[in-house]
């Protein structure tokens, strides 16, 4: 964490100053530190941070977030070639070393003279004796500010867009990266090149249709007078979509569940279906659901034969008397019984059809039940 956000490199003629705050904390509840080690590159290239990195150059605190125990941080120094600054830190003697995941260490180092070159820098940390990681960190052009990135509102319906607006005061190309889902429910990542900013304005644009909560990223690209060194700053924002679309894989359910619409009968005699081969009844969901449909024989064979297409209503119903696989656009479910009883279930998305239809001997027992996976009915288009 920077102050300012992002650090801006001096003018030829100035001072330009920053803070830099680093917050240490365990991965597991608690953990051992007996040391830490922070190193800052030193010079006047894009890569370097500041040209002053000696004892007297900045300084530095160090405290725990919450509580009192006292931290110590040691005397930068240079290295012999003076390309890097280096200072440790340590509990004071006899104190407690231990530090817990809920009470992180603030480290800060305080108005540190920042160079000249635009560029990307970095601050190295090492704790204990493990192996050192580095952060990097944005030397934007002196006085570029770009912040306040916003999402108006910020809880949307879903199928609605947000407006995103923020504060940019120097020309810059703008990136606008979002991760959410379609209208499926399928996960979705786009990108899309906004506008170059306009000084001292409040930019504002529209998001895409939100289907379930979506993360945005907005990053600016400036550069140096001259144009040859590039550095990129990112703002970020989260938009929260009502009754977002979601799509699960296997899904095990412990506690007790309800669908959103009632089960309705679909046919319960021989009537909706009768016992002509060639008729049939078309029905279309609102929502996506399952058909469960039972069938006694009564100690004769029965049968019934579902279509079921999977695509929007406005197709040709398939003729029930085509052989299978021959120019259908559906899914062929043949429930039969030889006098006993049997069962089957079947899946219809939303906007889609399937037909009832086959043959059934009188005095057989039919159940046809729709079972709405959503709030939604079923009515019958034929």
């Amino acid at each position: 964490m920077t102050t300012p956000n992002p650090l801006q490199a001096k003018e030829a003629t100035g001072l330009a100053t920053g803070d830099i705050e680093i917050r240490i904390a365990p991965l597991t509840p608690t953990a051992q530190c007996d040391s830490i080690r922070i190193t800052i590159p030193c010079g006047d290239t894009p890569e370097d941070l500041t040209e002053r990195g000696e004892k007297k150059d900045f300084q530095r605190s160090v405290s725990l977030l919450h509580s009192n125990t006292r931290w110590t941080a040691s005397p930068p120094a240079l290295s012999p070639d003076k390309k890097t600054s280096t200072f440790t830190v340590h509990a004071d003697k006899d104190k407690d070393k231990t530090l817990t995941a809920t009470d992180p260490l603030c480290i800060k180092l305080s108005k540190v003279q920042i160079n000249e070159k635009v560029g990307t820098t970095w601050v190295e940390v090492a704790i204990n004796k493990n192996d050192a990681e580095r952060r990097q960190l944005t030397k934007a052009p002196p006085g570029f500010e770009f912040h306040s990135l916003e999402a108006k509102p910020q809880l949307v319906e879903n199928g609605q867009s947000a407006r995103l607006s923020w504060y940019l005061n120097k020309p810059a190309k703008l990136d606008l990266d979002w991760v959410g889902f379609d209208e499926q429910g399928y996960a979705h990542e786009g990108i899309r090149t906004i506008t170059d900013g306009s000084q001292g304005l409040v930019l504002t644009t529209d998001t895409e249709a939100l289907h379930n909560h979506s993360f945005f990223r907005l990053t600016a690209e400036v550069g140096d007078s001259s144009g040859h060194t590039k550095v990129h700053c990112s703002l970020s924002t989260v938009v929260f979509v009502n009754r977002g679309t979601f799509q699960t894989g296997p899904l095990i359910v412990t506690g007790t569940t309800k669908v959103m619409g009632q089960v309705q009968l679909l046919a319960g005699n021989l009537k909706v279906t009768g016992t002509d081969p060639t008729a049939f009844k078309a029905y279309t969901p609102d929502t996506d659901g399952i058909v469960c449909a039972s069938l006694t024989g009564n100690g004769k064979p029965a049968q019934i034969t579902f279509t079921v297409s999977d695509t929007p209503t406005g197709k040709t119903v398939p003729d029930l008397n085509d052989p299978p696989g021959l120019g259908l656009e559906a899914r062929r479910v043949t429930l039969s019984s030889a006098g006993d009883w049997n069962y089957t279930e079947f899946f219809v998305a939303a906007g889609n059809y399937f037909t009832i239809g086959g043959v059934a001997e009188k005095g057989s027992g039919i159940s046809i039940r729709w079972i709405p996976l959503g709030a939604g009915s079923i009515t019958p288009s034929g």
